[in-house]
């Protein structure tokens, strides 16, 4: 079945980072880590100190690098308290607005942390 960010989305831009999101196509450690055989463990975040798992929940809802992005764009419903349930609920949004603001973060954050590394 097709995703409804699909059919809502008629920005393509906005379409594909949400599909890059959601397919695990980037460049987090969780997806980096794998693809170098790094213990699941051992795919930290560099940019923060939680000591979580640089995944998608944690790059989109908690990483302390991007409040400032996140704040501008993510709803604080999601951003308060965050689960994994209403991280899927983000993702799975129906709600135009919500997507846009999600590709606008994702946008945005991906470009920061490409910066970032490119300096390391």
């Amino acid at each position: 079945e097709r995703s409804d960010y699909l059919e809502i989305l008629d920005n393509i831009k906005y379409r594909n980072i949400i599909a890059k999101l959601r397919l695990s196509s980037h460049h987090l450690a969780i997806e980096s880590g794998r693809h170098k055989q790094l213990d699941r463990v051992q795919r930290k975040c560099i940019f923060c100190n939680l000591n979580d798992l640089e995944d998608e929940f944690h790059f989109v809802l908690k990483c302390p690098y991007y409040n400032d992005i996140r704040q501008n764009f993510i709803p604080r419903y999601f951003v308060r308290n965050p689960s994994v349930f209403k991280f899927m609920s983000l993702l799975n949004s129906d709600r135009k607005s919500i997507l846009i603001k999600l590709a606008k973060f994702c946008i945005q954050a991906f470009d920061r942390r490409n910066q970032a590394t490119l300096i390391e």
